[in-house]
């Protein structure tokens, strides 16, 4: 995982991660850019930050992930695009 500004870990938006009520696990939606879907992956969070969450493992960098609305998705559902919505996962 990339050592970012002395952080190890992509950060990200807080809003971008969600825990389901059944489940102790953290997950983010990616998004795949090619047919415009969302799936869910499960990351390992690590510490807050100002502008958001480290995530220590399950995400790369160039990856968009959902910032938004992510309790009303689906596995596989389709999105459209709201770039003030999407945080490309970048250094």
């Amino acid at each position: 995982m990339p050592d970012i500004d002395g952080k190890k870990g992509i950060e990200i938006p807080l809003a971008a991660v969600f825990t389901p009520d059944t489940e102790k696990q953290d997950y983010v939606w990616v998004i795949n850019e090619s047919n415009q879907t969302v799936h869910r992956r499960k990351v390992k969070t690590g510490e807050l930050t100002i502008e958001g969450i480290i995530i220590a493992e399950g995400l790369k960098l160039g990856e968009l992930v959902v910032t938004a609305g992510v309790h009303l998705l689906q596995e596989g559902q389709k999105i459209v695009f709201l770039k003030e919505k999407l945080a490309e996962v970048s250094q």
